[in-house]
């Protein structure tokens, strides 16, 4: 796990979960008022060398589906290839937002 310091404070971390030939990142989190200032990129590059330096074959992350803008950032990282997907039945009514598309499949978040 590394922190990301301003002013002797922590305003964000970032776990490292690894494997036989991967790892994950588990957590990933920045203050929400230190957003956009380049932490997040820092973080995932430092966890990018260890996973380099392990001689680990993959490097995923795991953001909410909903979470577009967690989504969009860490593609903006690289993180551009889908390995799994999880799907989920909500039985609670809950209105969901529709215009995810997988396979042709219609699919919402």
């Amino acid at each position: 796990m590394w922190v990301a310091l301003v002013d002797c404070c922590v305003v964000g971390l970032v776990g490292l979960i690894v494997g036989e030939e991967e790892a994950e990142i588990e957590p990933l989190i920045v203050s929400q008022s230190y957003r956009n200032r380049g932490i997040g990129r820092r973080l995932i590059e430092t966890v990018i060398v260890e996973v380099r330096r392990l001689d680990l074959r993959y490097l995923s992350v795991k953001p909410v589906a909903r979470n577009l803008e967690t989504i969009k950032f860490v593609y903006k990282q690289g993180f551009k290839n889908i390995g799994q997907v999880e799907l989920f039945m909500d039985l609670s009514k809950k209105q969901w937002t529709k215009g995810l598309k997988l396979f042709d499949l219609q699919f919402n978040f």
